[in-house]
């Protein structure tokens, strides 16, 4: 597992150089903060060496006995430490943006590489942290998801990160679900391109009833197979579950598993330095699985699929380019989509293209609308995109 332990190392190589008198600041005062201050701990790393924790928000004022400071309030101690350890995962970008505004850049030290993504260095299961992924129980549990009056159950591989985190935290992308509770409706004919182990998929049709159906797509061999026990485990009737890939040609493909951690990181291009497995799947242009299904209308797509987004709309042009088009929630990932060719501005250009509006998907679910094409800061969003006059 040389790929999963390189950030551990990295860190324990920060440590082992410092002299007694040197300190660090740690940026960000969430869970990596805490799982990066127990790993010191587990290796018998001093303390002493941190000066203080950063955080924007100050729901702590000390983490693991140490103090927790404002940035306003940081400022001095900040020119005279060593390092300061960009510890946050998700707001990594906006901290170095800080930095750069600080004159600090310098000192700053990244734990991600944010463009080639890294594994995380923990692994987190309810309270308990393991930093050897061997470590982690390696039997699937059953679990009963439940999430804003919906309930499910799930067969869940604590070894992967988005079934980790759905064990975890009873959810997975959690404005996005909200949204998606918000928005689906009974008896709608929706697609789920990217099913995964079926956490959309569960969700959608839930929320459509038995009076609607949710036709999902997983061309992973393995996922497929956890997808079809998650629809049996819940005795669904209203799901057609294809293992396909979705393109813009009928045919077959290459499918790259890019992570030991991740059964999301599967794509039709190499993302990574390491590829785990591969396998030949059939694809398929929606419109061509609309007229052999004889659908007659399709209300939602919900679209996560690592950057063949592009190929799965392109392969759509019935289908969105009339005047009662599905709504559509999809990532924008910049990094999957340029290894295929694309940029996220020709994804968005494509959509507006076909009439759509596109929207950020705010907390809670909510929604702002951008006029022109959203400048996706990080390494990936979600967003909505209609034809419908939506009110925000």
């Amino acid at each position: 597992m040389v790929e999963a332990c390189k950030i551990q190392k990295k860190i324990l190589d920060l440590f082992e150089r410092l002299d007694f008198e040197d300190k660090v600041m740690i940026w960000g005062a969430g869970e990596h903060t805490v799982a990066l201050l127990n790993f010191l701990n587990e290796k018998n790393i001093s303390l002493h060496y941190v000066q203080g924790i950063i955080s924007s928000y100050q729901e702590h004022q000390q983490i693991m006995g140490i103090k927790v400071y404002s940035v306003q309030e940081a400022l001095d101690l900040l020119h005279f430490v060593k390092y300061i350890i960009i510890s946050s995962y998700s707001f990594q970008e906006e901290i170095l943006y800080e930095l750069e505004k600080l004159g600090l850049h310098s000192k700053a030290f990244v734990l991600y590489n944010m463009e080639k993504p890294d594994p995380l260095f923990y692994w987190k299961v309810r309270q308990r942290y393991y930093y050897n992924y061997e470590d982690i129980p390696a039997d699937p549990v059953i679990h009963n998801v439940k999430f804003d009056g919906i309930e499910f159950k799930m067969k869940l591989n604590l070894r992967e990160f988005i079934q980790n985190t759905i064990y975890n935290y009873g959810y997975y992308e959690k404005n996005e679900t909200q949204f998606l509770l918000k928005k689906i409706q009974s008896g709608q004919t929706v697609f789920d391109l990217g099913a995964n182990v079926g956490y959309y998929t569960l969700i959608l049709a839930q929320r459509v009833g038995v009076n609607g159906v949710v036709h999902s797509f997983e061309p992973d061999s393995k996922n497929f197979s956890q997808l079809i026990e998650n629809i049996h485990l819940n005795q669904l009737s209203n799901v057609v579950a294809n293992q396909l890939a979705v393109s813009n040609n009928n045919g077959y493909v290459n499918l790259y598993s890019n992570s030991k951690e991740n059964g999301g990181m599967k794509s039709f291009v190499q993302q990574s330095e390491y590829v785990y497995s591969q396998e030949k799947v059939a694809t398929i242009r929606l419109d061509n699985y609309i007229e052999q299904n004889k659908i007659d209308k399709v209300d939602f797509i919900k679209a996560d699929i690592e950057g063949a987004e592009m190929l799965a709309f392109q392969g759509a042009e019935n289908l969105l380019s009339s005047s009662d088009a599905p709504d559509i929630m999809l990532e924008i990932n910049p990094s999957s989509l340029s290894k295929l060719g694309f940029s996220d501005v020709e994804l968005q250009k494509l959509l507006i293209d076909y009439g759509y509006k596109i929207y950020l998907i705010e907390d809670s679910g909510t929604l702002k609308y951008i006029q022109s094409a959203i400048d996706v800061q990080k390494p990936n969003i979600n967003v909505f995109a209609t034809k419908k006059e939506f009110l925000v």
